[in-house]
Protein backbone atom coordinates (compact mmCIF):
# COMPACT_ATOMS: atom_id res chain seq x y z
CA UNK A 1 0.00 0.00 0.00
CA UNK A 2 1.52 3.27 -0.89
CA UNK A 3 0.57 6.21 1.27
CA UNK A 4 3.20 8.79 0.32
CA UNK A 5 3.02 12.53 0.85
CA UNK A 6 2.98 13.91 -2.16
CA UNK A 7 -0.38 12.72 -3.69
CA UNK A 8 0.49 12.26 -7.34
CA UNK A 9 3.46 10.24 -6.44
CA UNK A 10 0.57 7.70 -4.69
CA UNK A 11 -0.58 7.54 -8.57
CA UNK A 12 2.60 6.80 -10.27
CA UNK A 13 3.44 4.31 -7.55
CA UNK A 14 -0.10 2.75 -8.40
CA UNK A 15 0.25 2.92 -12.13
CA UNK A 16 4.11 1.35 -11.84
CA UNK A 17 2.97 -1.67 -9.86
CA UNK A 18 5.38 -0.55 -7.30
CA UNK A 19 2.43 -1.07 -4.81
CA UNK A 20 -1.42 -2.52 -5.45
CA UNK A 21 -3.03 0.24 -3.52
CA UNK A 22 -2.66 3.64 -2.68
CA UNK A 23 -4.65 5.42 0.13
CA UNK A 24 -5.23 9.26 -1.00
CA UNK A 25 -7.27 12.24 0.79
CA UNK A 26 -10.58 13.29 -1.38
CA UNK A 27 -11.93 15.87 0.52
CA UNK A 28 -12.62 17.12 3.97
CA UNK A 29 -15.70 18.10 5.75
CA UNK A 30 -14.71 21.69 6.35
CA UNK A 31 -12.45 22.24 3.51
CA UNK A 32 -13.74 20.49 0.42
CA UNK A 33 -12.03 18.79 -2.28
CA UNK A 34 -8.25 18.02 -2.27
CA UNK A 35 -7.28 19.57 -5.66
CA UNK A 36 -3.96 17.08 -6.07
CA UNK A 37 -6.28 14.27 -5.81
CA UNK A 38 -8.56 15.88 -8.12
CA UNK A 39 -5.97 15.94 -10.93
CA UNK A 40 -4.63 12.20 -10.67
CA UNK A 41 -8.08 11.51 -11.28
CA UNK A 42 -8.75 13.82 -14.03
CA UNK A 43 -5.73 12.63 -15.59
CA UNK A 44 -5.51 15.04 -18.37
CA UNK A 45 -1.84 13.47 -19.99
CA UNK A 46 -3.27 9.53 -19.74
CA UNK A 47 -0.53 9.42 -17.16
CA UNK A 48 -2.72 6.97 -14.95
CA UNK A 49 -4.93 4.88 -17.38
CA UNK A 50 -5.20 1.85 -15.20
CA UNK A 51 -6.26 3.69 -11.80
CA UNK A 52 -9.68 3.17 -10.53
CA UNK A 53 -11.23 3.52 -7.16
CA UNK A 54 -11.86 0.59 -5.54
CA UNK A 55 -13.65 2.05 -2.00
CA UNK A 56 -13.79 4.95 0.50
CA UNK A 57 -13.20 5.65 4.04
CA UNK A 58 -13.72 8.58 6.72
CA UNK A 59 -11.32 9.39 9.16
CA UNK A 60 -11.94 12.02 12.02
CA UNK A 61 -9.22 14.18 12.10
CA UNK A 62 -7.82 15.67 14.90
CA UNK A 63 -5.31 18.67 14.69
CA UNK A 64 -2.71 19.47 17.27
CA UNK A 65 -0.58 22.86 17.40
CA UNK A 66 3.47 21.50 18.31
CA UNK A 67 6.31 22.91 18.96
CA UNK A 68 9.14 23.53 21.45
CA UNK A 69 7.86 25.40 24.85
CA UNK A 70 5.19 23.46 27.72
CA UNK A 71 1.35 22.78 26.40
CA UNK A 72 -0.39 25.83 27.03
CA UNK A 73 -4.00 24.38 26.85
CA UNK A 74 -5.38 23.61 30.21
CA UNK A 75 -4.97 19.97 31.13
CA UNK A 76 -8.45 17.31 31.19
CA UNK A 77 -9.16 18.36 34.68
CA UNK A 78 -9.17 22.11 34.37
CA UNK A 79 -12.77 23.70 34.00
CA UNK A 80 -11.81 23.89 30.22
CA UNK A 81 -10.07 22.82 27.87
CA UNK A 82 -10.77 23.98 24.65
CA UNK A 83 -7.62 25.44 22.90
CA UNK A 84 -9.97 28.65 21.56
CA UNK A 85 -9.99 30.13 24.84
CA UNK A 86 -6.02 30.12 25.60
CA UNK A 87 -4.88 33.94 26.21
CA UNK A 88 -4.68 35.62 22.88
CA UNK A 89 -0.29 36.36 23.75
CA UNK A 90 -0.53 32.46 24.39
CA UNK A 91 1.89 31.95 21.49
CA UNK A 92 3.15 35.72 20.11
CA UNK A 93 6.75 34.27 20.04
CA UNK A 94 5.57 31.95 17.20
CA UNK A 95 6.23 33.78 13.66
CA UNK A 96 5.98 31.01 11.35
CA UNK A 97 3.40 27.83 11.18
CA UNK A 98 4.14 25.29 8.81
CA UNK A 99 1.42 22.59 7.85
CA UNK A 100 -0.47 20.86 4.91
CA UNK A 101 -2.42 23.16 2.97
CA UNK A 102 -5.62 21.39 3.93
CA UNK A 103 -4.91 21.57 7.68
CA UNK A 104 -4.18 25.16 7.48
CA UNK A 105 -7.66 25.62 5.81
CA UNK A 106 -9.35 23.44 8.50
CA UNK A 107 -7.65 25.55 11.41
CA UNK A 108 -7.92 28.80 10.00
CA UNK A 109 -10.49 30.43 12.45
CA UNK A 110 -8.15 29.23 15.25
CA UNK A 111 -4.89 30.89 13.08
CA UNK A 112 -6.66 34.09 12.44
CA UNK A 113 -7.27 34.73 16.22
CA UNK A 114 -3.97 33.43 17.87
CA UNK A 115 -1.62 33.65 15.17
CA UNK A 116 -3.00 36.01 12.92
CA UNK A 117 0.74 37.91 12.20
CA UNK A 118 2.23 34.47 11.97
CA UNK A 119 3.06 33.25 8.31
CA UNK A 120 1.39 30.25 7.20
CA UNK A 121 3.91 27.67 5.26
CA UNK A 122 2.89 24.99 3.36
CA UNK A 123 4.01 21.72 3.02
CA UNK A 124 3.64 18.35 1.52
CA UNK A 125 2.19 16.67 4.84
CA UNK A 126 1.60 17.60 8.14
CA UNK A 127 4.08 15.15 9.12
CA UNK A 128 6.49 17.14 7.22
CA UNK A 129 5.50 19.97 9.16
CA UNK A 130 6.39 18.37 12.77
CA UNK A 131 9.85 17.08 11.25
CA UNK A 132 10.62 20.63 10.08
CA UNK A 133 9.39 22.05 13.66
CA UNK A 134 11.99 19.28 15.47
CA UNK A 135 15.01 20.61 13.90
CA UNK A 136 14.03 24.24 14.55
CA UNK A 137 14.94 24.77 18.32
CA UNK A 138 14.18 28.47 18.62
CA UNK A 139 11.24 27.89 19.92
CA UNK A 140 9.67 30.62 17.22
CA UNK A 141 7.69 27.99 14.69
CA UNK A 142 5.07 25.34 15.07
CA UNK A 143 3.51 22.64 13.22
CA UNK A 144 -0.27 22.05 12.56
CA UNK A 145 -0.19 18.31 12.82
CA UNK A 146 -1.17 15.14 14.83
CA UNK A 147 -0.98 13.80 18.32
CA UNK A 148 1.51 10.59 17.18
CA UNK A 149 3.48 13.12 15.17
CA UNK A 150 4.20 14.94 18.80
CA UNK A 151 5.55 11.59 20.24
CA UNK A 152 6.77 10.73 17.12
CA UNK A 153 9.18 13.67 16.53
CA UNK A 154 9.33 14.78 20.19
CA UNK A 155 7.44 18.05 19.91
CA UNK A 156 5.51 19.63 22.73
CA UNK A 157 1.80 19.73 22.43
CA UNK A 158 1.08 24.18 22.59
CA UNK A 159 -2.97 23.59 21.66
CA UNK A 160 -5.00 20.30 21.34
CA UNK A 161 -8.27 20.23 18.89
CA UNK A 162 -7.52 23.50 17.18
CA UNK A 163 -9.65 22.43 13.84
CA UNK A 164 -12.66 25.13 13.13
CA UNK A 165 -15.14 22.37 13.33
CA UNK A 166 -15.27 19.57 16.01
CA UNK A 167 -16.34 16.65 13.20
CA UNK A 168 -13.51 17.50 10.75
CA UNK A 169 -13.59 14.69 8.70
CA UNK A 170 -11.24 13.47 6.09
CA UNK A 171 -12.72 10.98 3.21
CA UNK A 172 -9.96 8.83 1.42
CA UNK A 173 -10.04 6.66 -1.71
CA UNK A 174 -8.78 3.48 -1.85
CA UNK A 175 -7.24 3.55 -5.31
CA UNK A 176 -5.11 0.54 -7.51
CA UNK A 177 -5.08 -0.57 -10.85
CA UNK A 178 -8.12 -2.29 -12.96
CA UNK A 179 -6.65 -5.65 -13.01
CA UNK A 180 -6.98 -5.52 -9.46
CA UNK A 181 -10.38 -4.60 -8.56
CA UNK A 182 -13.44 -6.47 -8.86
CA UNK A 183 -15.37 -3.76 -10.38
CA UNK A 184 -13.04 -3.16 -12.89
CA UNK A 185 -15.45 -2.45 -15.92
CA UNK A 186 -19.34 -1.36 -15.46
CA UNK A 187 -20.19 -4.29 -16.78
CA UNK A 188 -18.62 -6.17 -13.58
CA UNK A 189 -20.72 -3.76 -10.53
CA UNK A 190 -21.47 -5.85 -8.76
CA UNK A 191 -18.88 -8.21 -8.24
CA UNK A 192 -17.27 -6.43 -5.31
CA UNK A 193 -20.83 -7.16 -3.18
CA UNK A 194 -19.90 -8.33 0.56
CA UNK A 195 -22.45 -7.52 2.22
CA UNK A 196 -25.85 -10.08 2.57
CA UNK A 197 -29.46 -8.71 2.56
CA UNK A 198 -31.77 -7.55 -0.06
CA UNK A 199 -31.18 -4.18 -1.45
CA UNK A 200 -27.33 -2.92 -1.75
CA UNK A 201 -26.07 0.48 -2.10
CA UNK A 202 -22.98 1.07 -4.22
CA UNK A 203 -20.95 4.15 -5.94
CA UNK A 204 -19.17 4.93 -8.60
CA UNK A 205 -17.02 7.22 -9.99
CA UNK A 206 -16.68 8.91 -14.28
CA UNK A 207 -15.16 11.19 -15.76
CA UNK A 208 -15.96 12.86 -19.38
CA UNK A 209 -15.41 15.73 -21.82
CA UNK A 210 -17.86 17.95 -23.63
CA UNK A 211 -18.13 19.85 -26.83
CA UNK A 212 -17.74 23.29 -26.06
CA UNK A 213 -19.68 23.95 -29.16
CA UNK A 214 -22.60 22.34 -27.66
CA UNK A 215 -24.92 25.04 -25.17
CA UNK A 216 -26.89 21.31 -24.37
CA UNK A 217 -23.90 18.99 -23.90
CA UNK A 218 -23.07 19.30 -20.27
CA UNK A 219 -26.82 19.11 -19.36
CA UNK A 220 -27.93 15.96 -21.20
CA UNK A 221 -24.20 14.47 -19.76
CA UNK A 222 -25.86 14.84 -16.13
CA UNK A 223 -29.30 14.34 -17.35
CA UNK A 224 -27.98 10.49 -18.14
CA UNK A 225 -28.05 9.74 -15.05
CA UNK A 226 -31.37 10.74 -13.70
CA UNK A 227 -32.72 8.99 -16.88
CA UNK A 228 -30.84 5.65 -15.64
CA UNK A 229 -32.61 5.35 -12.35
CA UNK A 230 -29.02 6.56 -10.34
CA UNK A 231 -28.47 9.73 -8.02
CA UNK A 232 -25.59 11.99 -8.38
CA UNK A 233 -24.03 12.92 -5.03
CA UNK A 234 -20.67 15.23 -6.70
CA UNK A 235 -19.07 16.77 -9.41
CA UNK A 236 -15.71 18.46 -10.13
CA UNK A 237 -14.16 19.94 -13.13
CA UNK A 238 -10.41 20.12 -13.70
CA UNK A 239 -8.74 21.68 -16.98
CA UNK A 240 -8.54 19.43 -19.46
CA UNK A 241 -5.44 21.39 -21.06
CA UNK A 242 -6.50 20.58 -24.76
CA UNK A 243 -8.38 23.46 -25.58
CA UNK A 244 -9.10 26.67 -23.15
CA UNK A 245 -11.83 26.72 -20.63
CA UNK A 246 -12.55 23.09 -21.81
CA UNK A 247 -12.70 20.69 -18.59
CA UNK A 248 -13.03 17.49 -17.89
CA UNK A 249 -15.96 16.23 -14.93
CA UNK A 250 -16.02 13.73 -12.21
CA UNK A 251 -18.56 12.60 -11.14
CA UNK A 252 -19.18 10.71 -8.11
CA UNK A 253 -22.91 8.68 -8.78
CA UNK A 254 -25.06 6.32 -5.81
CA UNK A 255 -26.81 3.42 -7.23
CA UNK A 256 -28.87 1.74 -4.70
CA UNK A 257 -29.26 -1.48 -6.10
CA UNK A 258 -31.86 -4.84 -6.04
CA UNK A 259 -30.33 -6.64 -8.87
CA UNK A 260 -30.08 -4.68 -11.33
CA UNK A 261 -27.21 -2.48 -11.14
CA UNK A 262 -25.46 -3.27 -13.56
CA UNK A 263 -27.88 -2.85 -16.19
CA UNK A 264 -28.49 0.86 -14.79
CA UNK A 265 -24.62 1.11 -15.16
CA UNK A 266 -24.72 -0.07 -18.77
CA UNK A 267 -27.67 1.81 -19.93
CA UNK A 268 -25.76 5.17 -18.32
CA UNK A 269 -22.62 4.56 -20.05
CA UNK A 270 -24.48 4.31 -23.28
CA UNK A 271 -26.38 7.47 -22.77
CA UNK A 272 -22.85 8.98 -21.41
CA UNK A 273 -21.03 7.67 -24.83
CA UNK A 274 -23.28 9.69 -27.00
CA UNK A 275 -23.62 12.97 -25.62
CA UNK A 276 -19.89 13.20 -24.43
CA UNK A 277 -16.91 13.44 -26.35
CA UNK A 278 -15.00 11.06 -23.76
CA UNK A 279 -15.83 9.54 -21.35
CA UNK A 280 -14.05 7.12 -19.06
CA UNK A 281 -14.88 4.52 -15.49
CA UNK A 282 -13.30 5.45 -13.11
CA UNK A 283 -14.27 2.63 -10.79
CA UNK A 284 -17.34 1.06 -8.85
CA UNK A 285 -18.05 -0.18 -5.30
CA UNK A 286 -20.34 -1.29 -2.38
CA UNK A 287 -21.08 1.92 0.20
CA UNK A 288 -19.34 1.61 3.59
CA UNK A 289 -20.28 2.98 6.77
CA UNK A 290 -18.08 6.16 8.20
CA UNK A 291 -15.06 3.92 9.93
CA UNK A 292 -13.08 6.32 12.72
CA UNK A 293 -9.18 7.54 13.12
CA UNK A 294 -6.94 10.47 14.41
CA UNK A 295 -5.46 12.40 12.11
CA UNK A 296 -4.80 14.08 8.38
Amino acid sequence: MANHPLRLDIFVEVQSQCATWGVVPFENSANGAVDLTLNGLADYNRSYVNIQVGGDTYVPVNHYLLGHHSPTVPSATSQSSKAQELPIDSFQHIQKVYSHPQALGQCSKFLDKYLKNAQRLEVSSTSKAAAIVSNDTTGKVAAISSELASKAFRLDVLAKSIQDQDDNTTRFLIISRNDTLPAKSPTQFNANCQCSGGQKTYKGFLSFTVSRESSRALTQALSAFAESDISIIGIHSRPGRVLPFQYIYLVEFEVRNSGNGDRRIGALMERIGSVTQDHRWLGGWQACHESTGDSH
